[in-house]
């Protein structure tokens, strides 16, 4: 006991100084000290994009701090609630968690497919054979830039910035990278041919400037000649080996180069980068839980301060600091705790395409590029949820509109006649968070849209404009009106709706065209004249917003299948949900053939009203 005594005299300094030791300079106070004064830093934090609602709204609904929401955003890459949610949790302990600390950042260009293989074989072998060395602390990569900071409300400037640079580059970025073996006795890796290499930079220099101007970023692009690295500071008697090794790597191998964006914790960048062998329970306050693989960070200038055998660590999982015993612990690269946002593949197929784009609608059948059709049915709408009265239910003291669930939007569009909503009801909250999902997933996608249609229905509109709006390309695409999309059998043609017009639709800010404006004759025809109308255009993606009811008939139609309900749609609605997404692709001898959906769809439970009275 003791020596548990002893220990514990030793720790208040160790822990108090741990945090504070690496990043002093950049911080104005302990953790603790700044957890009180963190309002002033973040007071200057201005109204949040409207693209990045879908992902902080529901997070603050879960009464998170909007800083703390923004951090673990960041730490996660914005990639999802679930992700950013399970990261505020396991972090609630964490005594750093209000510190405005940002990320690090930086961008590699990674090969992939079979030099990709061949090059981790190489890593693999070099290890074996001679240990380990500084080039094995990462893997194999060609570094662009110097590490970066970014505040965390300015993230998703960096992800626009590189898919807009690598757009711009990629037309003339080359389709294979001359690779040169060189040889030293502290370096062996291979240099990237300079005229190659100069494309890269005018890369790098676009999304450098566009960082400046989004999210006021100052990137500086690497000044050496670019290239990867095979071995760095090893034994001398292991050059030989490793030459070897180097000259059986084969640079002409097939391979597609891809720019991915990396975040880290700057405050860990000089410690220790540890993986537990173990799992460990504490028996004293001062000690860590771990489980077996736990990754945690060492401070080896504070080694003296612990207990012989111990070491004070910070959990790279909770953000929380403690004693755990040193044998327990193997050193691992760093890059295993690095968070990965976005990336941009050079490849053919994105040349391709980018080409098409200039050379005009055409295009896409000159260079042998498949056409692709993809077809949606709308978000969910009020009507569904709510039922046809909705609005009606939804009506105040003066008869002007009441949100009277937060399910329903928090403002209706304009329009000349309100009551025209009960026939043409607009998305509902949900609604308009299911279509962003689905833009969301299509963004990252090698693909882009060239042609949109929607039903005139204002939910059908709404949806393109919003999965339009999370691909950036709301302000580059119209989306075309045609009426023949729309669902005539739901309410009969004495109860057509009265749609919305161009002007009114530009004046609530959407963008739109009419393609084809007509009313009912057989639903049939309508589809046909759809698909025909389409494979006109000659687009290479087509994306085509309509109702559940026409969705899997347009799919028929395309295929040359008959359409199990006829002139009946609306009896296989209800089968059908809300963003269901059909993919259909044109085949090289003629017709087209159904293929799985670039993304998946959205699945939920129901969330019914709640009345607290039955309880009281």
């Amino acid at each position: 006991m003791q020596g548990v005594c002893t220990k514990h005299e030793s720790l208040q300094d160790a822990i108090s100084s741990l945090v504070t030791t690496k990043i002093s300079n950049r911080m104005s106070g302990s953790g603790s000290n700044m957890a009180h004064a963190v309002s002033p830093h973040y007071a200057k934090i201005s109204p949040r994009a409207q693209s990045s609602s879908t992902l902080l709204d529901p997070l603050l609904s879960m009464s998170f701090p909007e800083h703390q929401v923004q951090k673990a955003l960041a730490a996660t890459g914005w990639n999802s609630v679930e992700l950013a949610a399970k990261w505020l949790k396991s972090h609630r302990k964490d005594p750093s968690l209000d510190d405005p600390i940002p990320q690090e950042y930086i961008l590699y260009l990674v090969p992939t497919g079979p030099l990709a293989v061949t090059l981790n074989k190489f890593w693999a072998d070099s290890v074996r054979l001679c240990g380990r060395n500084r080039a094995h602390s990462c893997f194999p990569h060609v570094t662009l830039c110097d590490f970066f900071t970014c505040e965390d409300r300015k993230v998703e400037t960096l992800h626009w910035a590189l898919r807009k640079a690598g757009e711009e580059t990629c037309g003339s970025f080359p389709r294979s990278i001359t690779l040169s073996l060189y040889s030293s006795s502290s370096f062996i890796g291979f240099f990237i041919n300079e005229a190659q290499a100069s494309i890269i930079r005018i890369f790098m220099s676009s999304f450098s400037e566009e960082v400046a101007k989004g999210a006021d970023c100052s990137v500086k692009p690497v000044s050496k000649q670019l290239h990867l690295t095979l071995a760095h500071k090893f034994s001398p008697h292991h050059q030989g080996t490793l030459e070897h090794l180097a000259k059986s790597i084969s640079p002409a191998q097939s391979c597609e180069w891809e720019v991915v964006l990396f975040s880290r914790d700057m405050r860990f960048a000089h410690y220790q980068t540890m993986r537990t062998l173990f799992p460990f329970e504490p028996q004293n306050p001062d000690e860590l839980t771990l489980t077996e693989g736990d990754i945690v960070f060492v401070d080896r200038t504070q080694v003296s301060a612990a207990p012989e055998g111990w070491v004070m660590a910070v959990s790279h999982e909770s953000g929380c600091h403690g004693l755990i015993p040193e044998n327990y612990l193997e050193k691992v690269p760093e890059t295993n705790t690095w968070t990965q946002h976005r990336s941009y593949k050079f490849n053919p197929s994105r040349v391709q395409q980018k080409g098409t784009h200039k050379e005009g609608p055409h295009s896409a059948e000159t260079q042998g590029q498949s056409r692709s059709i993809l077809i949606v049915s709308h978000g969910e709408s009020v009507e569904q949820v709510f039922g046809k009265s909705w609005l009606r239910a939804s009506e105040g003291a003066e008869g002007a509109y009441s949100r009277s669930d937060l399910n329903l939007p928090a403002h209706l569009p304009q329009r000349t006649q309100v009551a025209e909503f009960e026939l043409d009801p607009p998305l509902s909250s949900c609604g308009i968070f299911q279509t962003s999902l689905m833009g969301q997933a299509l963004v990252d996608l090698p693909m882009r849209l060239d042609l949109v249609l929607s039903s005139p229905a204002l939910r059908c509109i709404q949806t393109a404009h919003h999965i339009l709006t999370e691909m950036r390309l709301v302000d580059q695409v119209k989306i075309c009106v045609d009426w023949r999309l729309n669902n005539w059998s739901e309410h009969g043609e004495s109860q057509s709706p009265q749609f919305l017009s161009v002007e009114e639709l530009e004046a609530n800010g959407y963008k739109v065209e009419i393609s084809h404006k007509t009313t009912g004759p057989a639903h049939q025809n309508h589809t046909e004249g759809v698909l025909q109308s389409i494979c006109k255009k000659k687009g290479a993606v087509t994306l085509i917003v309509t109702h559940g009811a026409n969705v899997v008939p347009l799919a028929q139609v395309l295929l040359g299948l008959p359409n199990e309900h006829g002139d009946h749609p609306a009896e296989g609605a209800e089968k059908v949900p809300a963003l269901a997404l059909c993919c259909c692709e044109e085949l090289p001898q003629g017709g087209w053939c159904m293929k799985d959906p670039p993304v998946r769809g959205i699945t939920h439970g129901s969330n019914s009203e709640f009345h607290w009275t039955p309880f009281m």
